[in-house]
This record gives structure tokens, sequence and C-alpha cells, in this order.
């Protein structure tokens, strides 16, 4: 019985990670439509974005173990204090990635693209672009995955699968590929779509 249960609250784990992971690859291919330009600033600011995701990752572990301990110990107001906690954490965190973002992109690309910074300005303009909108994205990504591993230790992981789904897939790479394509955004389209579907997402979490 236990194994069972075990099992019911990890399939919509997998579902949810192995859904955004093949989203994101998603929008890599269709970005890459978009010309080498778009690819490349995409993936110079996706560099930076991996790095930020990983301390955010282990306070999303954090909280689902600390917060499942205090559910099942019944201390329910130790639960609201953890969850806060932890998103506080995380928001001090992605206050200090945005102010690079924000502060100095150049200094953050040119590790990427110094040697090409003078025969691809087009690059550098759209990564910096980009990274302005991934520094509210990220914040809004980075609460929402904090809360979900909140839920989590909570044994509830299905709500927040079926969100993400809705949101993620639902509206969010629909509309990228409306304001990517066929309003002619690009891959500026993409990042704000993403935008919505995060901020979204953490709302209604």
């Amino acid at each position: 019985v236990a194994n069972l249960h075990l099992a019911a609250q990890r399939w919509p784990i997998v579902i949810q990670t192995g859904g955004e992971i093949v989203l994101w690859f998603t929008v890599t291919l269709l970005v890459g439509w978009l010309g080498d330009t778009a690819l490349s600033a995409q993936q110079v600011v996706n560099q930076y974005n991996l790095l930020i995701i990983i301390p955010i990752m282990g306070l999303t572990q954090a909280s689902s173990i600390l917060i499942g301990h205090a559910s099942g110990a019944k201390q329910y107001g130790e639960v609201k204090y953890l969850g806060y906690t932890h998103m506080g954490m995380g928001i001090c965190i992605m206050l200090i990635a945005m102010l690079f973002y924000l502060a100095a992109p150049n200094l953050l690309i040119h590790f990427y693209l110094r040697a090409e910074s003078q025969t691809n300005p087009e690059v550098i303009h759209l990564a910096k672009m980009l990274m302005a909108i991934s520094a509210f994205s990220l914040l809004f990504d980075s609460l929402r995955n904090i809360t979900i591993g909140a839920l989590r230790g909570l044994y509830d992981s299905r709500y927040p699968m079926y969100l993400s789904i809705l949101l993620m897939w639902g509206l969010g790479l629909p509309l990228g590929c409306l304001l990517g394509f066929t309003w002619g955004l690009g891959v500026i389209g993409f990042a704000l779509a993403n935008f919505l579907a995060v901020f979204l997402c953490e709302i209604l979490l």
C-alpha cells in the first residue's frame, strides 16, 4: 500500500518535469527556425538561466522535504513558516540575479561573444532584451518551483502537474508561436509568452 501511495505521488512529478523539459526542447527548435541570430541570443541567456536554476532547485527539494516532515508531524504553523522562508530565500537569490541581468548584461554576454562583439551586434542587442525579460520570468519561475516543492511536501503533486500542462503547453507555447511567428516578435515573443505562463502559474499555485 505504501509503495502504491508513493507511486501515485511520483508519476505526476515525472509528467510535469518531463513535460517542461520537452517544452524547452520544442521552443528551442522553434526559435531555431527564426534564424541563427535568435538562436544564438537565446542560448547565451539560457546558459545563465541554467546556472541560476540550480540553487533554486535545491531550495525546491529542501522545501518539499522539510514541509513534508512538518506536515507529517502535524506542525502546520511550521509548514507555513517554512514555505515563506524558502520563498524569501528564492527572492533574495533572484534579486541578485536580476541586478546582474538588468545592470550588467554586456558583462555577462561578452563572456560568450567577446570575440564576435563587433561582427554580431544584433545577437548582443537581442540577448540584452532577452535578459531583461528573463530577469522577471526567472523571479516568478523560481517562486513557482519552490511553491511546487512545498505542495509536494503536502502530498499534492497532481495540481502542479495539471497547471503546468494547461499553462505552459496550453497557453505559453501557442501564444509564443502567435507572437513569434504571426506577429513578428521573433524570440522576444516566445520570451514574453513564457513570462506570462509562469506568472499565471505562480499566482494560481
